[in-house]
């Protein structure tokens, strides 16, 4: 199964430390390069991939050819292959990427604190109070360190190593 020719490539296989400069320095002789990205994780690391764009479909075509399963270390070979077009510049990318955001924003409503009302009691009788827990009073977590779990485990650790002396 090929895939249509056009002026977008992916690039595979990248070594991890490999940076957009020495990626240029690979592509740059087969054409103008119009756009060069390496994709990073959440934290900044390569993930060993990127996309590499030039301004006419000839010069793509013999990068591809020339490139693919190019050794850029020993016994390290990239993959070079054209690439999909990019979902956000097709009419039916972008409006499907609206109705996620969209469907996101519905799903998660956004309450501050300060306008969070109470929920009121269903049944109320004037001779009762209602009871309400203690976190309905406190707006603050309660912590490990209040509780006598916590300090029964702390107490037990402290006494076994003041024992075994």
């Amino acid at each position: 199964m090929s895939k249509e020719p056009n002026k977008r490539l992916f690039v595979g296989a990248l070594p991890f430390k490999y940076t957009e400069g020495e990626l240029v320095t690979l592509f740059a002789p087969f054409g103008r390069i119009t756009a060069l990205r390496i994709m990073h994780n959440q934290w900044g690391k390569s993930r060993g991939m990127g996309f590499v764009e030039y301004d006419n479909l000839q010069s793509a075509i013999d990068a591809k050819q020339k490139l693919h399963n190019f050794a850029v270390e020993p016994e390290r070979t990239i993959i070079v292959d054209y690439a999909q077009p990019d979902p956000y510049l097709t009419p039916e990318g972008a409006a499907r990427h609206i109705e996620a955001l969209a469907h996101k924003k519905k799903k998660r409503p956004i309450t501050s604190p300060s306008t969070y009302v109470a929920p009121k009691p269903t049944s109320v009788s004037d001779d009762k109070p209602v009871f309400h827990p203690k976190s309905y009073y406190e707006h603050q977590r309660p912590t490990v360190f209040k509780s006598r779990a916590f300090h029964a485990k702390v107490g037990a650790k402290f006494s076994s190593r003041t024992r075994s002396k």
